[in-house]
């Protein structure tokens, strides 16, 4: 008889992280449930973009990651990809929404809450090794021509930093703005991103060391940026289990997150 009691025990024990699973989530606050949010991006690389037919991108591996120690899956057909003034609009004016990858300034810090910083966005110039152009501040890019491809309003950007719009000049893809750097000598230096400088030579085949050490025009930590109305406990589950995310290590002294980061070179 006496095993009776401890098998009981046992059983009672087992249930009881369901029960408190179901307890929990029977007492979400208002827009604190994570399943019943739309979360918005854009195309985004190497933060988030579509690779066949699929959402992928490092701020969508740490998200799915979150999910997951959450014990939660997140249905990526919730996920809007937009342009970034609509998931903008839509973020601030509408609650159980958030939008990702946004950075967090002293304009904006109030407008919305926050977890992060997810990651690092690195604007850089890039020069032929073999150029030996020096460039000490951004506006010495005066000096030289520019390029870009005027997505995510690089034109803009440059111009914010104090770059002459005569100074840049525009390409259709990354193919022909490479070439305008390597090999037609259109431009001196290229404005990309570090993480997309180092996914573009790799898919176009160009060796790194070519290069020279890029020049960093601006930088800025990018976060999951949540409308106003949403739970702070919501927010704190989220904060907390990036911050697990980013220490737990793995046997061989890396975390999921370092990983997911070495993937998208960030």
């Amino acid at each position: 008889m006496g095993r009776y009691p401890s098998i009981l025990k046992i059983l009672i024990l087992a249930a009881l992280p369901v029960i408190f699973t179901q307890c929990a989530k029977d007492k979400l606050p208002v827009n604190g449930d994570p399943l019943k949010f739309t979360y918005m991006t854009e195309e985004y690389p190497t933060f988030s973009y579509s690779e066949n037919g699929h959402l992928t991108g490092a701020s969508v591996e740490i998200l799915d990651s979150l999910f997951a120690r959450l014990s939660l899956k997140i249905d990526h057909t919730v996920v809007a990809v937009s342009d970034w003034g609509t998931s903008y609009d839509k973020v601030l004016n509408t609650q159980e929404t958030m939008m990702f990858s946004f950075p967090k300034t002293t304009a904006n810090d109030s407008l919305f809450k926050w977890v992060g910083p997810i990651a690092t966005d690195t604007e850089i110039a890039v020069s032929l090794l073999k150029s030996s152009l020096v460039v000490t501040e951004v506006t010495d890019l005066n000096n030289y021509f520019t390029g870009v491809v005027d997505v995510y309003d690089n034109v803009q950007k440059l111009l914010n930093h104090g770059i002459l719009r005569a100074n840049i000049l525009i390409y259709d893809n990354m193919t022909d703005l490479y070439k305008a750097l390597t090999d037609n000598r259109e431009v001196q230096f290229i404005y990309i991103t570090k993480a997309e400088h180092q996914r573009m030579i790799q898919s176009l085949g160009y060796q790194e060391s070519i290069f020279a050490q890029p020049f960093t025009v601006h930088y800025e930590d990018l976060y999951y940026a949540f409308n106003k109305a949403t739970a702070d406990a919501l927010i704190t589950r989220f904060t907390e289990q990036l911050t697990l995310l980013k220490s737990s290590k793995q046997a061989d002294g890396s975390s999921v997150y370092d990983k997911i980061l070495s993937r998208y070179h960030l």
